[in-house]
C-alpha cells in the first residue's frame, strides 16, 4: 500500500471533521494532574483553534497557550472551574462535550 504526502491533510481533515475540535484545561501540574477536554459537536466542523476561539470571545479567562488553556489554581475534575468550563462548551456556538481526567496524586 503507497501513502502519498496529499493523503495526511486529508486524513486530518476527516479525523476532524468526525470528532469535532477539542481543547485542554491543564492546572499547574500539567498532565500529571487533573486534565478537562472540551469537545465540540462534529456537525459544526470545528477545528481545534475555532473551539479555541470560541471560549476565548465566550470569557474563558484562563491563559491560552497554542489551542489548549493552562489553569492557574489547583484544578480539580468537578470544582467550580470545571462547572464553568462545562457550561461554555456545551453552549452555543460549541454545543460540545466536557470530559475530565483525574491525574494520580503521587505523581
Amino acid at each position: 500500500m503507497h501513502i502519498s504526502l496529499y493523503s495526511i491533510p486529508i486524513g486530518l481533515y476527516l479525523f476532524h471533521t468526525v470528532l469535532g475540535g477539542s481543547v485542554t484545561f491543564t492546572g499547574p501540574r500539567g498532565a500529571k494532574g487533573d486534565v478537562a477536554t472540551c469537545t465540540s459537536d462534529p456537525e459544526a466542523n470545528y477545528d481545534d483553534k475555532k473551539v479555541a476561539d470560541l471560549l476565548e470571545k465566550a470569557g474563558i479567562g484562563f491563559k491560552r497557550v497554542g489551542n489548549n488553556f493552562i489553569i492557574d489554581e489547583n484544578f480539580i475534575c468537578g470544582d467550580y472551574t470545571f462547572a464553568t468550563i462545562g457550561d461554555l462548551c456545551q453552549d452555543p456556538p460549541i454545543l460540545g462535550v466536557t470530559t475530565c481526567k483525574i491525574g494520580d496524586p503521587s505523581i
